[in-house]
């Protein structure tokens, strides 16, 4: 019985131990702690993500951006907005398509995206806002598409 009881002991001890390590990691982690150097992200798109590969933010504020169609038909783009959450600066996006075909890719531009000087290597978080239509048949509805895109200055 003793033994038992050692044994329960010594895995309650270090059960909890172990649990307060994994809890301190995954704050680490999604405070992005562990974020690989020059690496992006991104969070909140679900039909027209980012390709991050194409995308970049130069310290000068021209954006650059390429996004799929992820929505599984045609769309036309009513309008995008960027926001440097940082800077707390509004984009000018100078160009982007008026119609994407399903599964198409699009470049997306901006300028004037940071309010100050910044170094090539510092942090940005930019908020997208895509507002588009589909239509279905004879329906047109009108979409929001809304996510973060974080990176570092080229």
């Amino acid at each position: 019985m003793k033994r038992g009881q050692g044994a329960m002991e010594y895995l309650f001890s270090y059960g909890w131990a172990i649990l307060v390590i994994m809890v301190i990691g995954i704050v680490l982690w999604s405070l992005g702690i562990f974020q690989a150097e020059g690496s992006q992200t991104m969070k909140g798109f679900k039909f027209i993500k980012p390709q991050l590969s194409g995308t970049s933010l130069a310290s000068n504020g021209a954006f650059t951006g390429v996004f799929v169609n992820g929505m599984g038909s045609n769309l036309v783009l009513n309008g995008i907005s960027i926001n440097n959450h940082f800077d707390n600066t509004e984009c000018t996006v100078s160009t982007f398509p008026s119609s994407v075909v399903k599964g198409g890719n699009f470049l997306v531009e901006a300028l004037s995206c940071v309010n100050g000087a910044h170094k090539a290597g510092e942090s940005y978080s930019l908020l997208v806002a895509i507002s588009y239509n589909v239509t279905l048949g004879t329906v047109t509805t009108q979409h929001n598409e809304v996510g973060y895109i974080y990176g570092i200055y080229s």
